[in-house]
């Protein structure tokens, strides 16, 4: 694998690496006002990285993964649907009384 694959799969490796850290973070008892904005950084670092991708579409990554117009588009939406869901969820986390510890990492694994 070339560092052009990995700088394709970047916005997958920030989600996936802001989930760990997100999920560390809730274990070793972050509040969760910092793991809402952990996932929101992730989601906005994620949705940078895209920008990068773009030119190198389309690319065969691996054999069973190929970055092209259509999965930046849906990486597109799906991370921003994940992000808007973060930023409108925290006010209900709140009023529930939930420590959202494990919700803002399955978010991001998701």
């Amino acid at each position: 694998m070339s560092n052009t694959d990995l700088v394709a799969l970047l916005p997958l490796i920030v989600v996936a690496v802001m989930g760990a850290v997100v999920m560390l973070a809730g274990a070793y008892g972050a509040r969760r006002v910092m793991l809402h904005w952990l996932t929101i950084l992730g989601i906005g670092i994620a949705l940078a990285s895209i920008v990068s991708v773009r030119p190198l579409a389309p690319r065969d990554v691996t054999p069973l993964l190929r970055i092209d117009s259509y999965s930046i588009l849906f990486m597109t939406l799906l991370f921003s649907g994940t992000g808007i869901l973060a930023i409108i969820s925290h006010p209900y986390l709140r009023a529930r009384r939930c420590a959202g510890e494990a919700y803002y990492s399955l978010l991001l694994f998701a």
